[in-house]
């Protein structure tokens, strides 16, 4: 079985945590499509990586409060299967 492995830590003053996923070769391109759904939903650049760093950390939560509020709502767009 061929594989990929992806992972991404996120670090605070107190905290150090690290994802892992391993993925089968087979599934790579559905994954990056549906991540590309979902990079759509939220206005985010379908080239921009997706970080722990930048979606988790206390400095990245502040801004994206001050930005958008409480939490981050999607525009709206709907998947092709009818998910949001």
């Amino acid at each position: 079985m061929k594989a990929r492995m992806y992972g991404d830590e996120s670090l605070d003053d107190e905290i150090v945590a690290y994802g892992i996923v391993c993925v089968k070769e087979e599934k790579i391109r559905p994954i990056k499509e549906y991540l590309n759904e979902i990079k759509s939903q939220f206005d985010i650049p379908l080239k921009e990586a997706i970080h722990c760093r930048t979606m988790f950390h206390r400095v990245a939560l502040d801004r994206r409060a001050q930005t958008y509020g409480t939490e981050i709502k999607p525009t709206g767009k709907s998947s092709p299967d009818g998910r949001k």
